[in-house]
């Protein structure tokens, strides 16, 4: 039979008593961010009690990558700061409370003007969108970059005759927003899902698939030159973008390999507040 380690029972006691400090320390209803490296220590002792402990070497990784997202904005270190706060939001987006989200956010517009005052605003784009994303509770700055400083639209735009006619065998099985009409929050992800059946014996092939805003133009491609065979059904889902208050329309929209494009299903009316 199989052994699996476990350590001694005085072992396993300490050790918990270290996860259980270390926790209270990271995850308390009014975190305390200088308390942080004592939270670390704490990991690190029960891993070097029982080096196997999944969860203590989970905590310890989100602690040092916040003690070094911390660290470099105090150094101003923007880009830094972007990657280790981001991959703390990324595997616990809720890691002490909203403070590390508000540092990601600060972050995230600074390395967006970094890479504006060098000249590369596809990145600056980028960082600015990712801000406008963050569920924090105002992102007006990241929104006066995009509009007025980055100078570019979140997302690509098309072009679309808003009629609903398939003609090559496509058939929209759901096309869905949760929570249209909302409000929805400007800048805030806005997820569509859709299904979609090829009912003909031919091979569809497509430039881009996805949802376009008829007001907007913009277009957030989901597929990009691929194809759907025959009788075969694409479920995927994705989000597009809108930063300006108002009233608009979504469509499922592709455009076919051959240059011809057309609405596949909506509108589905959101409002963005």
């Amino acid at each position: 039979m199989e052994s699996v380690y476990s350590p001694p029972c005085g072992i396993a006691f300490l050790t918990e008593c270290q996860m259980d400090r270390g926790r209270r320390l990271v995850k308390a209803e009014a975190p305390e961010p200088e308390k942080v490296p004592v939270a670390a220590e704490r990991f690190r002792e029960v891993l070097r009690l029982d080096p196997g402990h999944r969860e203590a070497a989970w905590e310890r990784q989100l602690a040092e990558l916040y003690l070094d997202g911390y660290a470099a904005c105090q150094e101003a270190n923007w880009h830094k700061a972007v990657a280790s706060l981001g991959a703390v939001d990324d595997q616990r987006a809720n890691y002490l409370g909203d403070i590390t989200l508000s540092l990601l956010y600060d972050a995230l517009i600074n390395s967006g003007d970094r890479y504006a005052e060098e000249g590369d605003r596809l990145r600056a784009c980028e960082q600015y969108r990712r801000a406008a994303g963050l569920p924090v509770e105002n992102n007006a700055w990241a929104l006066y970059r995009i509009l007025d400083r980055c100078g570019c639209p979140p997302t690509p735009t098309a072009t679309f005759t808003p009629s609903v006619e398939p003609v090559r065998g496509l058939v929209v099985n759901a096309y869905y927003v949760p929570r249209a009409p909302g409000p929805l929050g400007q800048g805030r992800d806005i997820w569509f899902s859709f299904s979609v059946t090829n009912t003909t014996n031919e091979t569809i092939s497509y430039i881009a698939l996805g949802t376009w805003v008829q007001e907007t133009g913009q277009f957030q491609k989901i597929w990009t030159y691929s194809q759907v065979g025959p009788g075969y059904t694409l479920i995927d889902r994705d989000h597009v973008n809108i930063i300006q208050p108002g009233t608009y329309n979504l469509w499922l929209g592709i455009h076919y390999s051959d240059g011809s494009q057309e609405l596949l299903s909506g509108p589905i009316r959101v409002v963005v507040e």
